[in-house]
């Protein structure tokens, strides 16, 4: 009898299980999931949106992710957690790898000789791996860490362009890896999109390949994120201290990680002052004086170029100092400067605008919730969302960095790289929240919060096209109008150039037409200083070991590398600005430069020493003959450039 008894129980446990298989065949083809789907299929094929800022293969690879994404949870269930554990981890490292590659094969075309300011540094960062110390036996603008790693590497591989040129490159990968590593805490996808956002910034893509530091400081300062999330803040200060000690302007990014260490900024701030006091102290103790002309008294000596701006420097009243700031930051906002830097990132300030709207709204509605609950067990049992911390972050990184922006008397646009690096879980956030809406909208009103987020992002198409015409009236003129590319070999990597070739280069651009622009920094990077090898020739051939070299400051310390040759004085930054802020006067350098047994002169526009100022400058006028003259054909776009080679009037006629 009690047996029977029992098994109508046993029944009635057992009566849900039936439930399940119909709940889960139901999941698998969701109407929200197959709609979105369908949209971005088609925003792949004709590329609009948040898509049309990536090449093909990343287009193709991201949309193809989503939709994996959005199938793949019902199916990883069917198959249980260990099949799917593997497939997941698998298409994680295949996602990292296309990203970083596809950078890195963006990048090789611009690994060749080129007439920027980082010749400057491969001078200065050679010199001091044989043994000279900056600000002690030459002028150094920057603080050391920026010459620190790389004198590192040429003292033990030595100097080679390839080499050289390869270092921005390594250094923003190495910063978008620990960028991924920090997201990774808060979701796979999150880390990877991240990552994504990061190595396609326009910015940080033109940057990358020239090595003024910026790139350097923004691989510690993004380590320095990563050991924040990952809950070291000892580690996280120290690597932050490494970042200053590169370049002064960090100094946002610093800030914002302090503030983002929360109760732990103690020991933060324990680690920045090891670090940063440590290398700072050093180097001044060697040249004190040398080091804070350098360092600080150069750059607030520099004249205010932006209109409608000042210096906050010019009164030290505090509300005198806060009021220009405010004055600087309105007219920042509203120049051409920020247009320039809103035309090639108007996907991150989009993104911006929405997370900071959607997390107020959030906060607002939480509060006006908690006020009207008398209950306290009524608690949500949802976790919070993981990577709102980033999304935070990236909010207090845009603010502090405008705010710096600011202040400053000049701004390149290489500044703007380890703000964007910071920056890049801001797209990230509002994708991964579009991916998440899709995926958990079961409702027309989660839904339609995905959707109108997706929509929001594909303003930035329209918005660039507008201040296009605003920058750029020329692009109106003959719109339409092709205008040819020349594809030009790198010094490094040509076997990877020939794909780097088929998959990402175009040889022509439609006039007026926003083109993707990652095909801009190959267009720009592939100016290449074709006859540094020609004159380094002729110097070498026609000077004694011991006879130098000066000149421009973005050709010059270039040839004497490749020349074998000294630049006289030993210095190599000679760059205009060191006149006009009062650092240096022609009389000095003219006394310098020939007390060290000076031949040659390379003189060319946009330098110091254009013609106009080889000919009527009393310091120069006199002193420096022209000698030969060579016409550079890779320097700029469809348009020769003159360099020219001027000799000491008191030497022979070299033949």
């Amino acid at each position: 009898m009690k047996p029977e008894k029992m098994k109508p129980n046993k029944r009635k446990t057992q009566q849900p299980k039936p439930e399940k298989p119909a709940a889960e065949s139901k999941s698998l083809y969701p109407w929200n999931v197959i709609a979105a789907s369908v949209i971005l299929i088609v925003l792949a094929l004709f590329p609009y949106g948040p898509l049309a800022i990536l090449p093909p293969v990343l287009r193709f690879f991201l949309v193809g992710a989503a939709v994996l994404g959005w199938f793949w949870e019902p199916i990883s269930t069917k198959i249980g957690p260990k099949a799917a554990k593997w497939p997941a981890i698998l298409a994680e490292v295949l996602a990292v790898l296309l990203i970083v590659g596809s950078f890195f094969l963006i990048k090789i075309p611009g690994i060749h000789a080129s007439g920027t300011d980082d010749n400057i540094y491969f001078y200065m960062a050679n010199a001091f791996a044989n043994g000279q110390i900056p600000y002690k036996d030459f002028f150094f603008s920057h603080p050391p860490v920026h010459l620190l790693v790389p004198a590192l590497i040429f003292k033990i591989f030595g100097f080679s362009l390839g080499l050289a040129k390869s270092i921005p490159v390594f250094a923003t990968i190495l910063a978008g890896i620990f960028m991924y590593m920090a997201a990774r805490r808060a979701g796979r996808g999150f880390a990877m999109l991240t990552l994504l956002f990061h190595l396609t910034a326009y910015q940080v893509l033109m940057a990358s390949s020239d090595m003024n530091g910026e790139n350097i400081m923004t691989a510690f300062l993004a380590a320095s994120v990563w050991a924040t999330f990952a809950g070291r803040p000892l580690l996280a200060g120290i690597l932050a201290g490494f970042g200053l000690g590169s370049g002064l302007y960090a100094f946002a990014g610093v800030l914002a990680l302090t503030l983002i260490n929360g109760r732990r900024f103690g020991r933060f701030l324990a680690g920045l002052a090891l670090s940063f006091g440590t290398v700072m102290l050093v180097f001044f103790i060697i040249a004190p004086s040398e080091f804070i002309d350098g360092v600080f008294r150069y750059h607030v000596s520099k004249p205010v170029t932006a209109a409608n701006r000042a210096s906050i420097f010019n009164s030290l009243n505090p509300f005198k100092m806060f009021a220009t700031l405010l004055g600087n930051l309105g007219a920042y906002l509203t120049g051409k400067e920020f247009g320039k830097s809103l035309y090639y990132h108007a996907l991150f300030a989009i993104a911006f605008g929405i997370t900071a709207v959607y997390l107020a709204a959030n906060l607002l509605l939480k509060k006006d919730g908690d006020a009207k609950s008398n209950k306290r067990r009524a608690k949500p049992t949802q976790e919070p969302d993981p990577t709102t911390k980033f999304a935070v972050f990236g909010l207090i990184v845009t603010v502090l960095f405008l705010l710096q922006w600011a202040a400053l008397n000049e701004i390149y646009d290489f500044y703007q790289v380890p703000m964007l690096a910071l920056m890049a879980p801001l797209p990230a956030w509002v994708c991964w929240q579009i991916f998440k809406g899709v995926k958990e909208g079961t409702t027309v009103g989660k839904m339609g919060i995905a959707i109108g987020m997706l929509a929001l992002m594909c303003l930035h198409l329209p918005m660039e096209y507008r201040i296009n015409r605003w920058l750029w009236p020329s692009e109106q003129q003959n719109k339409g109008s092709v205008i040819e590319y020349q594809w030009r070999e790198p010094v490094a990597f040509i076997g990877l150039a020939k794909v780097s070739k088929a998959v990402f280069f175009s040889p022509t651009r439609i006039k007026g037409k926003v083109t993707p622009h990652y095909r801009h920094v190959m267009w720009n990077k592939m100016l290449t200083f074709t006859t540094a090898d020609e004159i380094a020739a002729y110097i070498k051939a026609n000077t004694s070991k011991d006879e130098t070299i000066t000149g421009a400051s973005t050709l010059a310390p270039l040839v004497a590398l490749l020349a074998d040759r000294r630049m006289a004085g030993d210095e190599s930054d000679t760059n205009s600005k060191r006149f006009s802020s009062g650092n240096w006067t022609h009389a000095q350098f003219r006394e310098l430069v020939l007390g060290d047994n000076v031949k040659y002169l390379i003189g060319a526009a946009r330098s110091a020493f254009t013609d106009q100022a080889m000919n009527s400058n009393p310091a120069f006028k006199d002193t420096f003959v022209l000698e030969k003259t060579f016409i550079d054909e890779g320097l700029l776009h469809f348009r020769s450039h003159p360099i020219r080679l001027y000799r000491r009037a008191d030497r022979p006629t070299s033949q």
